[in-house]
């Protein structure tokens, strides 16, 4: 990647140059925070799992044991309807 980058470089003019790296650190600064956020988010979430459940555990059906509520994941799919044809 970084000899594609090292590549393309050396057809940008100067202005060009410094519009590049000011844009891809933009993108790098974007894509660091994100991942802090994703982690502070996997960390709220591990925090509000009980401890005898793992994560995968805890997004299957809704579970009322101990009096506790976990989270729930569903999908939803619209079939097509299915035409059964009478036979004798």
């Amino acid at each position: 990647m970084l000899k594609l980058d090292d590549t393309i470089d050396d057809f940008l003019t100067d202005e060009e140059y410094e519009a590049d790296v000011a844009t891809c650190e933009e993108y790098i600064e974007t894509t660091k925070r994100a991942i802090q956020k994703a982690g502070c988010g996997l960390q709220k979430f591990n925090s509000l799992v009980p401890e005898n459940l793992t994560p995968i555990q805890a997004l299957s059906p809704v579970s009322h044991s101990q009096g506790m509520l976990t989270p729930t994941l569903s999908h939803h799919v619209k079939l097509p309807p299915l035409t059964l044809v009478p036979f004798s």
